[in-house]
């Protein structure tokens, strides 16, 4: 048997707190604030999150602009893992986003990620694949996109347990324009 690969903890952070990414390895820090038309992710960059999901696709999508958004930075997951990941965090009026994207992932990986679902809904026509998980219908969720080698996993916290912008729909919108500038 293979040991898991260190892209099901960053699948499943959200759902443990979001522990799981290892922070002893050196960040790369984006710029303070990444430009509104971002181009597409070459293969082979660094990946920076905040680049992948912009403050100005929040502010359209949730008609509110989001505060300066929480610096990325890019790591391997695991010590010797293939997986490199970065993070982005947003927050607004009574909301909090935390953006994951992840690179190196193969049918291996998938499928051990797919183990953290059970329970969430599949999301038609986003990416390969796409979950989305609540723990309760009235409150905000997480939703994970499989797209080629990638994961990226968007999470929502808002304060006193109200839904506010944390719908199925805003995150489908919002992944949907991460994918555009994936390569």
């Amino acid at each position: 048997m293979r040991p898991l690969s260190g892209g099901f903890l960053l699948l499943i952070a959200p759902l443990l707190g979001g522990r799981g990414a290892d922070r002893t390895q050196p960040a790369v820090v984006a710029a303070e604030e990444p430009p509104s038309r971002t181009p597409r992710l070459e293969a082979g960059a660094l990946l920076d999150a905040c680049a992948i999901l912009t403050k100005a696709d929040l502010a359209e999508v949730l008609k509110e602009e989001p505060r300066k958004p929480k610096a990325a930075e890019e790591s391997r997951q695991m010590p010797g893992s293939r997986l490199t990941g970065s993070t982005c965090q947003y927050v607004g009026e009574g909301w909090r986003i935390r953006f994951f994207v992840e690179r190196g992932h193969d049918d291996e990986s998938r499928k051990v990620g797919r183990l953290a679902f059970k329970g969430w809904k599949q999301v038609p026509k986003l990416g390969d694949e796409a979950w989305w998980g609540q723990s309760d219908p009235a409150k905000p969720g997480t939703m994970t996109v499989f797209a080629g080698t990638h994961a990226l996993v968007l999470s929502w916290f808002v304060r006193g347990g109200k839904v506010g912008p944390g719908t199925l729909e805003h995150s489908t919108e919002l992944l949907r324009r991460a994918l555009g500038r994936l390569e």
